[in-house]
């Protein structure tokens, strides 16, 4: 049977916008269950096949490299979730909803999160590295030694936020704007 492609993950934890075959998603969920779903290849299949009807997916051929037949995931939703240190490394995240989301120690290297929202997100110890965020959202959020290293936030509005020993090195501020309440800190490092 052909294998298809949804959903790539970094690392165990972290549900991303990327691509896996069917097979190796099975096998995740065994193994982030404690071998205690385990999920038969039929099923799968057949459960792609109704995420693709109900439009949450979206199949593609890949070239004679790539494989068989993939799916991708059209939006993902991480509202509310707690993703302590996740890795979402190289992943398109774009439409992404992380409000009310915690992600301690959570990582964005090289990811695309155009027009993402973070709304009353914890962001404590997160690193943005090299990501994209054209168009985010970011309001009432915490940034408590968050890292924005190589980002481009030109033009984005921080809207509520409360940064502590946030870093922005080496990343563009360019006509950002900062709204913050009267009793915010910013206790952060910019690049000049």
């Amino acid at each position: 049977m052909p294998s298809k492609r949804i959903c790539r993950y970094d690392d165990s934890k972290t549900p991303a916008k990327c691509d896996k075959y069917g097979y190796e998603i099975s096998k995740l969920i065994y193994t982030n269950s404690n071998e205690q779903y385990e999920i038969k290849e039929a099923t799968m299949y057949s459960s792609l096949k109704r995420l693709e009807k109900d439009g949450c997916i979206i199949s593609y051929w890949g070239d004679a490299t790539q494989g068989y037949s993939r799916h991708r995931l059209l939006d993902s939703d991480f509202r509310s979730v707690s993703v302590h240190d996740g890795k979402f490394n190289s992943c398109d995240l774009s439409r992404s909803d992380f409000s009310h989301s915690d992600l301690t120690n959570s990582t964005f290297k090289s990811s695309n999160l155009d027009n993402c929202i973070f709304e009353n997100a914890n962001l404590t110890g997160t690193l943005f590295k090299s990501a994209n965020l054209k168009g985010v959202t970011f309001k009432n959020s915490i940034y408590n030694k968050t890292d924005f290293k190589s980002c481009n936030l030109s033009g984005l509005i921080f809207d509520g936020e409360t940064f502590n020993q946030t870093i922005f090195e080496g990343s563009s501020l360019k006509k950002a704007s900062f709204r913050m309440p009267h009793s915010s800190m910013f206790n952060s490092r910019c690049p000049i």
